[in-house]
């Protein structure tokens, strides 16, 4: 039933009221409890996980293409830019910053106690990050609009050949699941989490997250500022925003890697868990 639901526009919703219902139920057991509500696997544990993964689906598949979409539109108009349309902007902005925040949180932190600075960090690296990447995006179509999808298409080919690299698990269906499901989301951030998936029982050292980590980062940067160069170095009229993007992307590229960096750092330098594989879980943890 919530597999069908998830099917349909109203999935999300749904899923969405059902665990506000039980959350609300009990309140009192999730407020008193330091850590958490254990779950364990039956109706509900499956009912939030497919909730978390329709929350990707909407943010990858609604809110980044609404984001850019509108934020392309507003460039191109030569008139004063509508209310409603900055709205639909900003409101498409925050929501895929918190499902990529969320994300981030319940799949890399989830074994950590996470304080509410750490989460603003993290939130506020994304919201750098997610910045840059539109709108290098967006005067990248300014400039050339049919190779877009040619940067997706070697940007996806990358990580998915990295995700071949580093598969060891014998569920072929990992590997698909990745390349169908979570490679799209390599676009906008790094999750060391859906690579770890893919190692089963053999971990993903300290040294190979490094490298991944590292690589994937130098080609979020290059291609941030090739597909911003790229609008510059041809020919256009001067537009009030040009300064103002350039200045967005390199600060939002910079300044949101710095802030991740300062998250993980926080997080990990304590109690160190790279090394660890990731396993199926049996039980989930309401916070």
């Amino acid at each position: 039933m919530n597999v069908a639901l998830g099917c349909l526009c109203v999935g999300l919703p749904l899923h969405s009221l059902q665990l506000f219902f039980f959350c609300a139920c009990h309140f009192k057991e999730l407020w008193e409890s330091s850590n958490g509500l254990r779950i364990e696997k039956d109706r509900l544990y499956y009912l939030y996980i497919h909730t978390f993964n329709l929350k990707m689906v909407e943010g990858l598949l609604e809110s980044a293409p609404q984001l850019i979409i509108q934020v392309y539109s507003m460039v191109m108009r030569d008139d004063e830019i509508e209310l409603i349309q900055m709205i639909s902007a900003s409101i498409s902005f925050l929501a895929l910053t918190w499902m990529f925040t969320c994300v981030e949180v319940q799949r890399e932190f989830a074994n950590y106690n996470m304080k509410l600075l750490h989460n603003v960090v993290i939130f506020l690296s994304n919201v750098g990050i997610v910045a840059a990447r539109t709108l290098a995006i967006i005067f990248f179509t300014l400039a050339f609009p049919w190779w877009l999808f040619l940067v997706f298409c070697v940007h996806w080919l990358i990580i998915n050949a990295t995700g071949f690299f580093l598969w060891r698990s014998k569920r072929k269906q990992d590997i698909f699941v990745f390349i169908f499901a979570y490679s799209p989301l390599y676009i906008f951030v790094y999750s060391s989490y859906y690579l770890k998936k893919l190692r089963g029982n053999a971990p993903l050292s300290v040294g190979l997250q490094n490298i991944s980590t590292i690589c994937w980062h130098v080609l979020f940067t290059a291609e941030n500022i090739a597909m911003i160069s790229a609008y510059y170095l041809m020919p256009h009229e001067k537009a009030w925003f040009d300064i103002p993007a350039l200045a967005v992307v390199v600060i939002g590229n910079i300044g949101g890697m710095l802030l991740k960096w300062m998250s993980w750092r926080c997080c990990f330098s304590e109690n160190s868990q790279h090394d660890k594989t990731i396993r199926r879980p049996v039980t989930i943890v309401l916070k």
